[in-house]
């Protein structure tokens, strides 16, 4: 018996089979035996002739059978040798894609993106951005189709359109990845306090050289500078800007551009306003200068005597300091008395001379510089700071500076946070917060509470109940009330409620920062119940508003903490000088030098002695009169007469 090998190749092409299955009919009726060998193309086609040399194997008997077997042996060794790992991989796919779409992974990548691209909804123009957004249609659209057709039965990996259409979804959805995180990467980053007011100072600017647009567009634009003001990444500012630049752009087109009247006409009002102002303070100086210039004599004398009481420093060394509060008076717009005075009450707290000096001229900056502050609450306020946070004198500046950004910034003024300071410094220090921490605290809460005070007295309880100071509480009169037995049972007390832990290890407490921070990114998962029990766990029911407040808004905690740490350096000097350009300062340098000129016209011993030999009243305005009796020459000579003159 003859042995035939036939080697059929098959496609798709429906002719070929019906040529080979001829072929092997007449093969079998002369009882030959087959040895076949397929190269496999296509998974129909196999299946088809698969199909069938079973139905050949049925009809012919035993030679059928022989050739049956032969031809899936052959295909199996054809299949194993050329395509096996082709079918495998797209069965694998198929299944890959059934699954993801039965489980609703696509959707849930589709809607990941869809919230991702919400966060630059309002930004354009931004290359990477768009490539994002035609990626994320591209799946979108892949994704539907592909739904339709699994809905219908007819997914085909076989299919070309298919496959094509599943080469679509993937490769979009990796292009939509890259883009996105170049469009994070460059919007995201991180800007310096400095260029956000920047962008928010050219928006006021604009607004108050065009006054014209005040009416229709002043609120928008007085928000948005706001919100520069306050933005923290290169995406927000340009955003705020390009809405801020859209609405000047409306106004120029709608002729809204430039002062109005009514702005020019208020201009000039305060301008005479200013100018009478001035006049009356000169009119004062010339008419009835001999009264004030024997009060600033007395004034200084009065604070040269308590600086002597209160410090160490050797006579001549105070002697020459006279000259140095006269120009610090000078530079900061505060009479050279209140200088004076002011250097006696820091030495009176045993700082040297030297240290004295220093923090005089920030108390006096602080009180220039500061909302609703006076010279004795800019004392009491750094007192209060320095001490409760072991601070040395050079870093007095650096407390000015923090907490007066952080007023420019936040809903909370200069004497609101130096009030919750003074109620607080000591055991929050004590709790291992920092001074920018508890300012960051102190603002966050009272942006709600409104009372600084209660905000500072709150933070002392909470500080205290967190590390069990029990008996400071009591003798402080604050509530005890819910407090743990020990550290550990309320370390365990609040693990259970919150997953928070109080300490960094068994032996050291979290700063209350910290522990207050990582609670509030589990507080809105926590019950009604559980939050109840935090809230008193840690700060009893007194206190339990500020807790609340806090938790809703530590994102203003946090970035005050920032602003406070790295955006707030030499805040205070760019402040006064910019008072330093308005009428105000003008003014108090004014007085400045007259008290300087007044001591210098009138010496104090002189003063004294004619007071201490018991002269008769009349004895003593008679030699004042002739002491100080120069002054309207004095100040003709520097011009100022005839400039009264002309006022006149």
């Amino acid at each position: 018996m003859s042995e035939y090998e036939v080697r059929v190749s098959t496609n798709v092409d429906t002719s070929e089979l019906d040529a080979a299955q001829k072929k092997l009919d007449n093969l079998v009726k002369n009882d030959k035996q087959i040895k076949v060998d397929f190269d496999i193309q296509g998974m129909k086609s196999l299946n088809k002739i698969n199909g069938m040399f079973k139905n050949i194997e049925k009809s012919f008997g035993s030679a059928g059978k022989i050739a049956g077997q032969n031809f899936n042996k052959g295909f199996e060794n054809t299949q194993n040798k050329s395509g096996s790992n082709k079918f495998s991989g797209i069965d694998k796919e198929l299944e890959k894609l059934k699954k993801g779409l039965s489980t609703f992974k696509y959707d849930s990548a589709s809607a990941k993106m869809e919230s991702q691209l919400n966060k630059y909804a309002k930004q354009s123009g931004n290359k990477m951005l768009e490539e994002a957004r035609a990626a994320k249609k591209i799946y979108d659209d892949s994704l539907k189709s592909i739904k339709e057709l699994s809905s219908k039965g007819k997914l085909d990996f076989n299919d070309v359109n298919v496959q094509n259409t599943f080469s679509d979804l993937t490769r979009s959805s990796e292009k939509f990845k890259n883009a996105m995180s170049a469009v994070n990467s460059e919007l995201s980053k991180t800007i310096s306090v400095s260029e956000a007011h920047s962008a928010a100072n050219k928006t006021l600017s604009w607004l108050q050289a065009n006054t014209k647009a005040a009416d229709k567009y002043g609120d928008q634009l007085e928000e948005l500078a706001n919100k520069q003001r306050n933005a923290l990444t290169s995406g927000d500012l340009k955003e705020y800007t390009s809405q801020v630049r859209a609405i000047q752009s409306a106004a120029s087109a709608e002729g809204l551009t430039g002062m109005s009247k009514i702005a020019e006409l208020k201009r000039a009002v305060t301008q005479i306003g200013e100018f009478v102002g001035i006049y009356g303070v000169l009119q004062n100086v010339v008419m009835d200068g001999s009264r004030m210039m024997v009060q600033s004599v007395m004034d200084v004398d009065k604070a040269m005597i308590e600086l002597t009481k209160v410090s160490n420093a050797p006579q001549s060394e105070l002697a020459s300091y006279f000259d140095e509060a006269a120009d610090s008076a000078k530079k900061y717009g505060a009479t050279i008395s209140d200088v004076i005075q002011s250097t006696a009450d820091w030495s009176r707290l045993g700082y040297s001379l030297k240290d004295a000096k220093q923090l005089s001229e920030t108390t006096t900056l602080l009180e220039k510089i500061g909302d609703n502050m006076t010279q004795e609450s800019s004392s009491e306020g750094l007192i209060s700071t320095l001490k409760g946070f072991n601070l040395q004198a050079d870093e007095a500046m650096s407390v000015v500076d923090k907490v007066n950004e952080i007023a420019n910034t936040q809903p909370i003024d200069t004497a609101g946070i130096f009030e919750g300071l003074k109620r607080s410094a000591s055991s929050m220090s004590a709790a291992n917060n920092t001074l920018s921490e508890t300012i960051g605290l102190i603002t966050a809460a009272n942006s709600v509470v409104q009372d600084p005070t209660s905000v500072g007295t709150a933070f002392k309880t909470i500080s205290m109940r967190i590390r069990g100071a029990k008996t400071e509480l009591e003798e402080a009169g604050l509530e005890t009330d819910g407090m743990a037995e020990s550290t550990a049972s309320l370390r365990e007390e609040l693990m259970a409620l919150s997953g928070v832990d109080i300490m960094e290890n068994d032996t050291t407490f979290k700063s209350t920062y910290k522990i207050l921070d990582e609670l509030s990114n589990k507080w809105k998962d926590l019950t009604d119940i559980q939050q109840a029990s935090v809230t008193e766990l840690i700060a009893g029911k007194r206190q339990g508003n500020v807790i609340s407040a806090l938790m809703q808004n530590f994102d203003i905690a946090r970035q005050s903490v920032q602003t406070a740490e790295f955006g707030s350096e030499g805040s205070a000097q760019r402040e006064l000088d910019n008072w330093n350009k308005g009428i105000e300062a003008s003014i108090s340098h004014f007085k400045a030098q007259f008290q300087e000129f007044s001591t210098s016209m009138i010496d104090s011993d002189l003063f004294k002695g004619i007071v201490d030999g018991g002269t008769a009243a009349l004895d003593v305005v008679t030699q004042l009169v002739d002491t100080i009796g120069l002054l309207p020459t004095i100040l003709g000579g520097l011009g100022i007469g005839a400039f009264i003159k002309n006022l006149d």
